[in-house]
């Protein structure tokens, strides 16, 4: 079974039910998954894909003390493609998916039209099938500093933790007025703060839904342009501010937010956009991190100990931003590093 959603009128709640008719699925091997990096991909980019598996791609068990006692914790990545109407094509399609066992081969056609739908299909099977701590959203032509990201988490994570241990430790003290009313209350922390690492993150939220923020964009109306949108998909004139596509990353709460409400708004034709307009009407908005970079030029050496994400890579690219990587570590090691998303 499989739906073309171009037109307006094709858009329907419906279409959310039809993504669990999908056949074809990555294999799980772990119930402890960390983070989940779902990466949107055309049929045709085998290329990119294989690029993608041999270098920063590959499944791997991470174990860190500081959380959950230290348990294997796994790192997943899982390519979401749609369907194709050419049988040999889809045929290779699912041999592929077969083969590695990491692909999520949706119920749809694929085109850039489809773009919300494979994505929106992307978080409902993680959160229906793997429900990680993390999930990163990224693109085939992007490149992921996984050991960079894993970082990052990892003291995102940390710190989440302290905060709420550290809050069921505080003592409360009331302030009062100049008449002597009680104003309201404080919250003294038990220790006298929290490590230095975990500083960075004071102004985190969670739910969590960070990457690289697109303020004010203005929705596109041409009838001809690929990012065309209409008032019946989408009314008002400009987006809320939403991270762009090329890559962001949910804690499990803006994961459950997410596709908790997707139903409640009318899918339109620009997934990143969409995204963000779910998690706004939720209450949730983007926070700015500049790990997240549009290209893989004009880099310093140390920038590779800080990006999270780089696009418009080509598939011959990742072998060598992985050797950059690798490089950096020991250029600079003497360099004081980043540990928060700012």
């Amino acid at each position: 079974m499989r739906a073309h959603v171009h037109t307006e009128h094709a858009w329907s709640n419906d279409l959310w039910d039809i993504l669990f008719t999908c056949t074809t699925q990555p294999v799980v091997e772990s119930d402890n998954v960390f983070v989940v990096i779902i990466v949107t991909s055309a049929p045709s980019n085998v290329r990119r894909r294989s690029a993608i598996r041999s270098t920063w791609g590959q499944r791997r068990h991470l174990s860190e003390p500081r959380i959950d006692k230290g348990t294997s914790m796994s790192v997943f990545p899982v390519f979401l493609v749609g369907d194709v109407e050419d049988v040999s094509n889809r045929r290779l399609v699912y041999k592929e998916a077969t083969e590695f066992g990491d692909m999520l081969v949706g119920p749809y056609l694929d085109t850039y039209r489809n773009l919300t739908l494979k994505t929106v299909h992307g978080f409902m099977w993680v959160a229906e099938r793997v429900r990680p701590t993390f999930v990163l959203k990224t693109d085939d032509d992007c490149f992921v500093n996984v050991d960079i990201l894993l970082e990052v988490l990892t003291e995102t994570l940390v710190f989440q933790s302290e905060q709420v241990k550290t809050a069921s430790e505080q003592k409360v003290s009331t302030y009062k007025t100049s008449s002597g009313d009680t104003a309201g209350t404080r919250y003294l922390p038990s220790t006298p703060s929290y490590r230095s690492a975990t500083r960075a993150f004071t102004r985190l939220p969670s739910p969590l839904y960070v990457g690289n923020v697109r303020w004010a964009n203005k929705v596109v109306r041409n009838p001809t342009s690929r990012w065309f949108v209409s008032e019946q998909d989408y009314a008002k004139v400009q987006y809320p501010p939403y991270a762009s596509g090329a890559g962001y990353v949910l804690d499990a709460r803006a994961l459950d937010v997410l596709t908790s409400n997707v139903r409640r708004i009318r899918p339109f034709p620009n997934e990143d956009a969409y995204v963000g307009t779910v998690l706004r009407e939720a209450g949730v908005r983007p926070v700015q991190s500049y790990r997240f970079v549009s290209q893989p030029s004009g880099l310093w050496a140390c920038n590779f100990l800080y990006i999270v994400v780089i696009h418009g890579v080509s598939e011959d690219q990742h072998a060598s931003l992985v050797a950059k990587v690798k490089d950096a570590r020991q250029q600079c090691r003497d360099v004081e590093r980043d540990v928060g998303w700012d």
